[in-house]
């Protein structure tokens, strides 16, 4: 093989080795408004949801979020349940929801939501959470 093709070959394994150093299996990677990356897969302008056991869906956009949007995270029960608000806190989070009997609910700001997410993960913790990746 030319030595060029060994230079390319070698470039791309090190972008690869950069990009899985940055994006973590079952966590969140390099985000901004309306990019997300998780489990080293980017996942632009989507909201989505992750349960505690890792299975992860696809939602409608809201700006008004209750317990019914949710009911789908809550099974696995997660020790932490994390709702993303929005890059500039724009979703409404109904009362029913900071209510929920024995759920640690926190709401946050997209960036933060995304960085609690992967401390408590990495702590070992059950953590579902709600992502919405814009506004």
């Amino acid at each position: 093989m030319p030595k060029w093709k060994w230079a390319v070959l070698g470039g791309v394994v090190l972008l690869a080795s950069g990009w899985l150093g940055l994006n973590r299996p079952g966590r969140f990677g390099p985000s901004c408004y309306g990019y997300t990356s998780y489990n080293a897969l980017p996942r632009p302008v989507i909201d989505f949801q992750i349960r505690a056991d890792g299975t992860l869906r696809r939602v409608a956009k809201t700006h008004d979020l209750g317990e019914a949007q949710l009911h789908w995270l809550l099974d696995p029960s997660p020790d932490v349940l994390i709702i993303c608000k929005g890059w500039s806190s724009v979703v409404q989070v109904r009362d029913e929801v900071l209510q929920l009997p024995g759920r640690d609910v926190r709401v946050l700001p997209t960036g933060d939501g995304l960085s609690l997410f992967n401390e408590l993960r990495r702590a070992g913790r059950k953590v579902a959470i709600h992502v919405h990746s814009t506004c």
